[in-house]
């Protein structure tokens, strides 16, 4: 058995090869992307089950309605609900986009995407995430943690 749990032949212990082309021999790659970068399986594909985040984006007329802002309207909605205990599972980011498709960025956790939902509130989705980019800062509910 060479190191990092690699036997003799390259084959590795978990039989996790690269489906992209990878011959599984337990390159450093592929050994440390479950460590380095969580949510990351055998040869970079992606454990969905680790996506803790959605990304959303508002255009110009649902960010010109200050209700479709997650700070204003959310605490608001869960109180009137009787929701109040949701708060401590919500988790929402935002920032500043680029286009006027993409004039406010929203990364929710799957709690405050469902709560939003619920609310009737505008937002495409775009895609989904391990966990908000660093450039985004935290709009409502508690930060992102492992």
């Amino acid at each position: 058995m060479y190191g990092w749990g690699v036997p003799e032949g390259g084959a590795r212990v978990d039989g996790c090869a690269d489906a992209a082309g990878g011959d599984g021999s337990g390159s450093v790659r592929e050994l440390l992307a479950p460590i380095l970068l969580p949510g990351w399986g055998c040869g970079g594909r992606v454990n969905p089950e680790a996506m803790n985040y959605v990304t959303l984006r508002q255009g110009v007329e649902a960010v010109r309605d200050p209700e479709n802002a997650p700070a204003v309207s959310m605490g608001v909605y869960l109180v009137g609900n009787g929701e109040e205990e949701r708060f401590r599972r919500i988790s929402i980011y935002q920032e500043r986009g680029a286009t006027r498709d993409e004039v406010r960025l929203l990364y929710m956790n799957r709690e405050a995407l469902a709560v939003w939902r619920a609310m009737g509130r505008p937002g495409e989705q775009m895609g989904e995430r391990h966990r908000p980019p660093r450039t985004a800062m935290l709009s409502f509910g508690v930060p992102f943690s492992e």
